[in-house]
């Protein structure tokens, strides 16, 4: 089957753990408004990740996109 390029998370998601991405072969993640912290290395290792779309008030800790060297987020506001 077709793998999910793009991932967007149910509205009810709050937070991504540690390593909950690692390694995927996602190359897009919209995260909810109601996401408020990205554990470090969340999206370790993903090296077709181009895109996080995140809330504005999202912490992202330090190396949760280490790794994916092509990875950046976009803050929504």
């Amino acid at each position: 089957g077709r793998k999910n390029k793009r991932v967007t998370l149910p509205k009810d998601v709050t937070r991504i753990a540690n390593r909950a991405f690692f390694g995927t072969q996602v190359e897009e993640v919209i995260l909810p408004d109601r996401v408020y912290h990205v554990k470090g290395r969340a999206f370790e290792k993903c090296l077709k990740l181009e895109k996080v779309e995140a809330p504005r008030q999202t912490v992202f800790v330090k190396g949760a996109l280490r790794g994916s060297p092509n990875a950046y987020i976009i803050r929504r506001k």
